[in-house]
């Protein structure tokens, strides 16, 4: 495998745009999920009220709202 000498500028010479989109879309997904999963352990130690509504907000990954 050789090495190139030529300078990657914008991300666009790596990714194209639908992969940058998708990689964003993940990421934003993965925060979701983790502040999610946070409430939901946050809610069940402490015995919330709305301690099944996280669990299952988290559980289907679709808003309610």
């Amino acid at each position: 495998m050789r090495w190139s000498n030529k300078k990657v500028t914008k991300p666009t010479d790596c990714w194209s745009q639908a992969e940058v989109d998708l990689n964003n879309l993940w990421r934003m997904l993965w925060e979701q999920h983790g502040a999610w999963t946070c409430m939901a352990i946050v809610s069940i130690v402490a015995g919330s009220p709305d301690e099944t509504v996280t669990v299952n907000r988290l559980r289907t990954g679709i808003s309610s709202s």
